[in-house]
């Protein structure tokens, strides 16, 4: 048979090893955590004026309230379309709940009809959305608005924000702000903030970091423009006059309002620097900084309060940093995270200018913050004392050191502020699932907020088969220190040790935690059929330092991400559980670059591998950049070309498509048509290449996909094939 095989084919008969006993199926995994795609989701609802705590479970509307914290549902589907995102009102006791989704015309003629009734001024029929508001305490549910008018927020980004008394609320779509305001007779009416004809507004990309001023006056947010800057804004409500704060060539982000509303702090880092690419050195870079605006009647005036010195801390890091960055206190401080000392550390400023002074442990990274209402008290978690997980912390701001809060065996995670106490995600036992809710009281009692949808009670089952991710700590040659996840079977191996699976990441700005990765229903999938499954963190992960996220020579500098795959493969050969014969790595994105080293670099290691709409050609991809408005881009053409050809010789050398001639091991590659980052060609120019050398390539290709075809029964039915021969 031809060495280019359809995947297709492997349900048509090729033979592979059987599934041991009682192994567990993709669909039963898939359908057991519905709690996967509430990380896309808003966090737990949660108003610091209110006793309450609310999700949603299958769709439904679930809400605990204090004292005793009792989980019942509030909202049931009654047949209705399920709930996609819900947002707490800041008066203490209202929900507003979006309800059904816009599925999108299909075929032509159905879309021709929507654009009619468009035109006309109706909703379209393939838009089901509704928003509602409903009350905590009495359950009363009112209908808000419909189809077209409902808010589609962006996920990732405050592109939504209510007013301080809760009767308002201010989105975003596309370039255009939009403002819901309840009436006198308690109806909510719409308008438009920004004038669509502006054109100040013209080179705007879309919008973000949506903020009202404390006294309801004024709304802040960030104008992402076509040049790659950014600029904060102002819109008067009264009188829907509009203005940008000093806009220049950075990057302004993340509006803060002082607690009299006269002020406004923001963050100001480079923009579209001209002599800035994808891999540009991260020591020279200009420094950022944080930057004061008095608003005046007749003229605001902008100045900078501090900024960051050159080196460790110079570039703004904020990778896989949740909430908002930057806090004013109760006292007049700003407090906001500084790599300064190569630790993601909290740091405080005085309002009127000064040094910055040290408020948390500089011994880990701090990956979330909350401050109280009244802005005297900070939680936030951090890996300090566990840096393969995560911890939460107490911090009062009246000079009182920071206490850890949480010490279970698991990972403890997004801080949020009651009135009563907080509200955390919390991963159960080191990837066991389900992921629990809890909240602290007043009195620091812990409830414990448990599922109770039908899904969880029909896979409870499945979870108990779940095994518990151990972390192991790693050296490599040039002594970088490396965290790495460890999922084993419950059955003992068999003999000659078990087969196994390294997955990796993609970014590379993420980071794998027992339980919660890409891969983590991957890892329970394979190892239920008998894979021992290590997924890796590999330099240029967060949370692990300055030095270890910035590592020299990594990526298209020359792929030194090899040196802590060399180290996961010597620990490998140290257990005797594991056959070294039978190790196969998969990644995504990034992640398809390191499979791409093991297997070049340490061909002789590798028995497989599996690169999902992975990395191939840094040239390529750095090329594309420039295209889909990421943050990276090929060298600029104000370089020096005798530069930029040093540049792309050395990105091409650190790619696999440079290094196929020690190519040995049969490869999957996966690819949805519709990924525009640049992957696709490339691996298809990677995957003829190897073809000509006589190694086996399979090639799964999704003619709807986007950068997300995993296809895990697929990639698992590959390695069956290849490691179990």
């Amino acid at each position: 048979m031809n060495m280019l095989r359809l995947v297709a084919l492997c349900a048509a008969g090729l033979a592979f090893a059987p599934a041991p006993a009682g192994a567990l199926t993709w669909n039963e995994i898939d359908q057991a955590d519905p709690y996967s795609e509430s990380w896309s989701l808003p966090e737990t609802a949660v108003s610091d004026a209110g006793q309450y705590a609310a999700w949603i479970e299958d769709g439904e509307l679930v809400v605990a309230t204090a004292p005793r914290f009792e989980v019942r549902r509030l909202l049931p589907a009654g047949g209705q379309p399920a709930l996609s995102a819900i947002y707490p009102s800041p008066d203490g006791r209202t929900l507003f709940v979006v309800r059904g989704k816009y599925t999108g015309c299909r075929g032509a003629a159905a879309c021709r009809e929507e654009a009619i009734a468009a035109a006309k001024g109706e909703p379209p029929k393939s838009d089901s959305r509704q928003l509602l508001t409903v009350d905590v305490v009495s359950g009363k549910i009112e209908l808000i608005a419909s189809s077209t008018a409902v808010p589609k927020p962006l996920p990732f980004e405050k592109s939504l924000a209510f007013a301080p008394d809760g009767r308002a609320f201010a989105y975003a779509e596309g370039k255009m702000l939009y403002e819901f305001r309840a009436g006198t007779d308690g109806k909510w009416q719409r308008r438009a903030l920004l004038e669509s004809d502006d054109a100040r507004h013209e080179a705007s990309v879309r919008l973000s970091d949506i903020s009202y001023s404390p006294d309801g006056s004024r709304v802040a947010f960030v104008s992402h423009r076509r040049a790659k800057q950014s600029y904060i804004a102002i819109v008067e409500l009264d009188s829907l006059r509009s203005r940008y704060l000093k806009p220049g060539i950075f990057a302004d982000t993340s509006p803060t309002w002082s607690r009299d509303s006269k002020r406004l702090a923001f963050l100001r880092e480079p923009g579209n620097w001209t002599m800035k690419y994808r891999f540009t050195p991260a020591t020279n870079v200009v420094p950022w900084s944080i930057m004061m605006a008095e608003l005046r009647d007749d003229a605001d005036r902008v100045a900078t309060l501090w900024t960051a010195q050159r080196g460790p801390g110079g570039a703004l890091a904020l990778d896989r940093f949740k909430g908002q960055p930057l806090l004013w206190t109760r006292d007049d401080r700003l407090i906001f995270p500084w790599e300064r000392t190569g630790w993601r550390a909290l740091y405080a400023v005085p309002s009127s200018g000064g040094p910055a002074t040290l408020l948390s442990s500089d011994r880990g990274e701090v990956s979330a913050v909350a401050l109280n209402a009244d802005g005297t008290r900070l939680l936030y978690e951090s890996n300090v004392d566990d840096l393969a997980g995560v911890q939460l912390w107490d911090l009062p701001l009246d000079g009182r050191k920071a206490r850890r809060l949480t010490r279970n065996v698991g990972i403890e995670q997004i801080p949020q502020f009651l009135s009563s106490g907080y509200v955390s995600y919390l991963a159960d036992t080191a990837g066991r699932r389900p992921i629990r809710r809890v909240v602290i009281d007043s009195t620091g009692r812990e409830h414990v907020l448990t599922p109770t949808s039908a899904t969880a009670a029909k896979y409870s089952g499945v979870w108990q088969q779940f095994v518990q991710g151990r972390s192991v700590e790693l050296k490599a040659d040039d002594g970088f220190v490396s965290h790495h996840i460890v999922y084993q079977p419950r059955t003992p191996a068999p003999a000659g040790g078990y087969p196994v699976l390294v997955t990796s990441h993609g970014g590379p700005r993420e980071r794998v935690m027992a339980g919660q990765s890409d891969y983590a229903n991957f890892a329970q999938y394979a190892v239920s059929r008998g894979y021992l499954v290590v997924d890796i963190n590999y330099r240029g992960s967060v949370g692990f330092g300055y030095a270890f996220r910035l590592a020299a020579e990594a990526g298209a500098t020359g792929g030194s991400e090899v040196k802590d795959i060399a180290a996961v493969v010597r620990y490998l050969h140290g257990r005797a559980d594991v056959d070294s014969k039978r190790i196969g790595i998969v990644g995504h994105s990034y992640g398809g670059h390191i499979v791409g080293l093991a297997l070049t670099r340490l061909a002789e290691e590798f028995a497989a591998g599996a690169s999902l709409f992975g990395v191939a050609d840094w040239i390529v991809e750095m090329q594309k950049d420039e295209t889909d408005y990421s943050d990276g881009s090929a060298p600029p053409v104000f370089m020096p070309l005798s530069e930029r050809t040093r540049v792309d010789d050395l990105a091409f050398a650190s790619s696999p498509a440079a290094n196929i001639d020690r190519w040995r091991a049969p490869v999957l590659f996966t690819m949805g048509e519709l990924d525009y980052a640049g992957h696709m060609e490339s691996m298809i120019d990677l995957g003829y290449r190897l073809l000509d050398r006589g190694v086996p390539v399979d090639f799964y290709v999704k003619p709807e996909g986007k950068h997300d075809v995993f296809a895990e029964t697929v990639v698992l039915d590959f390695f069956d094939r290849t490691l179990r021969r």
